[in-house]
């Protein structure tokens, strides 16, 4: 999960979907379980529904903010 972290900056769950199926767990509780996780960390910002941020190494969750051109998508 760290991998897919430091390689998405701004990730759906739709991403995060494709990314665990290719690690063999393929369960919603999977997916619920680690953005729970991670958000409690300090390691994921929700955007908006179903969008996330990932926040980088050091910095405050406070305080990352997503590039608002991509979050048009």
């Amino acid at each position: 999960m760290r991998q897919f972290l430091v390689k998405h900056a701004m990730f759906t769950v739709s991403d995060l979907d494709q990314y665990l199926f290719t690690q063999g767990a393929n369960k919603t509780k999977t997916r619920k379980a680690l953005l729970t996780y991670y958000r409690n960390k300090g390691l994921i910002v929700p955007v908006r529904c179903g969008l996330y941020i990932s926040v980088p190494a050091g910095e405050d969750p406070e305080k990352v903010r997503p590039n608002p051109l991509l979050c048009r998508v």
